[in-house]
Order: C-alpha cells, then sequence, then structure tokens
C-alpha cells in the first residue's frame, strides 16, 4: 500500500482502517471533528457545574459521590483534584499490576494525602497478573495491556457496587488521547478468558468483571453512568495541568509518554517492530489537532523509535522470557482480536441501541466511537 500521511495531524497508513478524505485529512481527525462537535469547549463553566450539581444530588445519603480510576498518573490525578476542588467526594480506585512506576505510587499516596480523599488498592498475586501479560504476547496481538483494561475496569465497577456510587469517572480525553484503533486495542472479557485458557494465563477470581452480562448489570441494574470528565472542562491542556498538579498536590511526572506504567516501554517497542505501529501517533495527533503540540515538533519525537533498553530487558525478566523467546515472539505470525473468540459478532448489529447508551453517559462515546464509527465503511 502506499505510504500515505495526514496533512492535517501525524496519522499515517501504519494505522489500522487509516483513510483519508479529498482533503487529504483522516478518518481520525473526522472521529476527533464530532466528538469536538458534540463535547464543545465551555468557557462558562456551565456544563462542569450542572455536572457536578447532578453528582452531587445523586450521591446525596451515600458514602462517596463518584469513583475515580487512579494510576498516578497526571490525567487521573488531576480527575481527583478538580472533583474535590468542586464540592464532592470522590472514592479512588487503584489496580496494582505490578508494573506501577515508583513515580506514580508516590502521586497516588500525595494526591490522597493533600486531598484527603480515600483511594482503594484491589491487588492480586503478583506472579499469576504476570502471566496473563505473558499469555497475551504469545497470542501475537497488539493487545498487550490487555490484562491491565480487564482488570482497571473490574476494578472500577466492583468499587461502584460496593459503596452504592451511582458515577463513575474515567480521565481518557480525545483531545490529548485520541481514539485506538479497534484492531491496536481491544478489549472484552470473552476474548480475555478465551486468551488465558489457550495460552496458559491464569483464571483468578474476580479480576474478569468484564462480561456482557456484567455490563447489563451495571447498565440496566445499578445504573451506573460513566463520565468523561475531560469532555466537561473549558481546557485540557497537558502542560498547564502539569504545574497545577506539581503547585497543588506535589505531584511529579517521571518522564516518557504512559510513565506511570513500567511495562509500556516493552509494549511500544513490540507494537512497532512486530506490528509496525507506533501508538504515539494517536495521541500526538489529538494533541496537535487540539493545538498543544506542534506538528513539527511531534515528527521530531516519533523519528526517537522505542529501544530495546534496560526497561525492556527487566520487564522481560520479569516474564520469565529469554532472548530466544521474545525473538520467536517478535517474528510469530501476527494476529488480532478476530482470530479469537470475542463479543464482535454480537454487538456489531446493535450500533444504534449503544448509541443511545452513549447518548444517556452509560457508555463512553469514545468506546462506542472505536467500536463502530472508527471501523471499515
Amino acid at each position: 500500500m502506499r505510504y500515505t500521511m495526514c496533512r492535517r495531524c501525524v496519522c499515517d497508513s501504519s494505522v489500522s482502517n487509516f483513510r483519508i478524505d479529498v482533503n487529504n485529512e483522516c478518518n481520525y481527525c473526522a472521529i476527533h471533528d464530532r466528538l469536538d462537535k458534540r463535547y464543545p469547549v465551555d468557557n462558562s463553566g456551565d456544563s462542569f457545574r450542572n455536572l457536578v450539581g447532578q453528582i452531587m444530588k445523586a450521591g446525596e445519603n451515600r458514602p462517596y459521590d463518584v469513583v475515580v480510576g487512579v494510576s498516578g498518573g497526571r490525567d487521573s490525578i488531576f480527575a481527583l483534584y478538580t472533583l474535590k476542588k468542586a464540592g464532592l467526594r470522590p472514592l479512588g480506585v487503584h489496580l496494582d499490576n505490578g508494573w506501577v512506576h515508583p513515580v506514580a505510587q508516590q502521586n497516588i499516596k500525595k494526591a490522597s494525602e493533600v486531598l484527603n480523599v480515600d483511594i482503594i488498592e484491589y491487588k492480586f498475586d503478583n506472579d499469576e497478573v504476570k502471566q496473563m501479560y505473558k499469555a497475551c504476547l504469545k497470542a501475537s496481538i497488539p493487545d498487550l495491556c490487555l490484562p491491565c483494561s480487564i482488570g482497571v475496569g473490574s476494578s472500577i465497577y466492583k468499587a461502584a457496587i460496593k459503596y452504592n456510587v451511582p458515577y463513575v469517572v474515567i480521565s481518557i480525553s480525545f483531545r490529548t488521547e485520541g481514539v485506538n484503533p479497534l484492531k491496536e486495542n481491544y478489549c472484552d472479557g470473552m476474548y480475555f478468558d478465551h486468551l488465558m485458557k489457550i495460552f496458559g494465563g491464569p483464571r483468578i477470581k474476580d479480576f474478569n468483571k468484564m462480561h456482557l452480562m456484567d455490563f447489563v448489570n451495571y447498565i440496566f441494574f445499578k445504573k451506573i453512568k460513566i463520565i468523561q470528565l475531560p469532555f466537561y472542562l473549558n481546557d485540557y491542556d497537558p502542560a498547564k495541568i502539569d504545574k497545577i498538579l506539581k503547585k497543588e498536590v506535589g505531584w511529579e511526572a517521571g518522564g516518557g509518554h504512559h510513565f506511570d506504567c513500567t511495562y509500556k516501554g516493552l509494549v511500544s517497542y513490540v507494537k512497532l517492530n512486530k506490528f509496525g505501529f507506533d501508538d504515539r501517533r494517536i495521541c500526538y495527533s489529538a494533541q496537535i489537532r487540539s493545538g498543544y503540540k506542534n506538528r513539527e515538533s511531534a515528527l521530531k519525537m516519533l523519528a526517537e523509535l522505542p529501544e530495546y533498553n534496560d526497561n525492556v530487558r527487566q520487564c522481560l525478566k520479569e516474564l520469565s522470557i529469554d532472548e530466544r523467546e521474545f525473538q520467536a515472539i517478535l517474528t510469530q505470525e501476527t494476529k488480532d482480536f478476530k482470530y479469537y473468540p470475542n463479543y464482535q459478532r454480537i454487538i456489531r448489529p446493535f450500533k444504534i441501541f449503544f448509541k443511545t447508551l452513549s447518548k444517556f453517559n452509560l457508555l463512553p462515546e469514545t468506546i462506542y466511537e472505536k467500536l463502530f464509527d472508527s471501523q471499515e465503511p
């Protein structure tokens, strides 16, 4: 296929389902524009104030108003800070997946103490969790962070049910993170269970609560609503947020893209060298569209490729993967979620239904875009 790059962002033909229009702008820019139209920047602050009022009212006579997933990175700590400052009572939920960066751990501790918010931790047997990540590598799929996606989502919903909290806040912004291609970043409970069964990953009790029937319970019986907080804020400039967090809660950046997880170095290396995909393109492109990053500087950063460094070696050591096995993994035939049993064939015919769920905050709208509108025409 002829190499092509979007003239507006840095997405190119290495990105799954990449398409350009007559103006040489890509379909991921189109997704951004659709979301931007639905969630325009509200300089008046009315959208956020109305949201806070709704959450506060729903939280009456409950121990907490809202549950927030916390990793120790910029977005999750800023969500805690913003909600607490607005007068809400957030409950932080942290999954210890065995890859938490020490700086991220300190950020979580500082935020809890300075903001006076409760943060509960879900922790499982470290060796068994590592085997989950190894199973994904052996499956030859690009969804190398699947155990984290399953574990974090399950933990957040479990906490919401345990404490009877009707709102869950996630801090992913299409303006800074973009919408990942489905082929490169897929997640569902059936898919995860089959990978564990086929490739020797453990089935830890209560780890995977992301099955279709779990979502029926979350949505229709527990009526838990999902709020993507950055959609309601009038400014989400990462550089400004870093300064605010450093001043207000002593937050520190650990260096690198998604520094809070030490596994990311291995993920980036494998994705680029096996699948030919640099997931920084999605993030940088979102920030270019939003005016938070210069296109030329992004291209220079992308030219600095992920290296086979000490971080990668340490990850492989913790996974008990030697050099020979790693090379075999890199050269194995590439696959994706379509090679394994999953829920896609069940949900694809119900696009309108899932669109309705997203409109009522029962499904994140970025998830809807990824599942449906980012795919092949």
